[in-house]
């Protein structure tokens, strides 16, 4: 051991098994298949990727400084005949 870190890649795993998994997967789908199957996997990491990013930007654009909607009346400020019914068919408050 050279005192070296060794590098990490994805998930912890080293390049043995990063050759491991390349040398099953092209035994599974044959060489045919395998360019247009990591083909298909960029275009959706790349379409991810993209949403992620709008959506980061869409954060990032919204103004907290407006101030936030109204809230609607508590029903102690409301008059009596607006005020909600109980169960005795009286209406709340006093």
């Amino acid at each position: 051991m050279n005192g070296l870190p060794t590098p990490a890649f994805l998930f912890g795993t080293g390049l043995d098994e990063w050759a491991l998994f390349g040398a099953i997967c092209f035994l599974l789908f044959g060489p045919r298949r395998l360019p247009e199957i990591a083909r298909t996997i960029g275009r959706t990491l790349e379409k991810l990727r993209r949403a992620a990013a709008d959506f980061r930007e869409q954060i990032e654009r919204l103004d907290v400084s407006e101030p936030a909607a109204p809230s609607p009346p508590k029903p102690a400020s409301l008059p009596p005949e607006a005020a909600p019914r109980d169960r005795a068919g009286t209406t709340g408050g006093t």
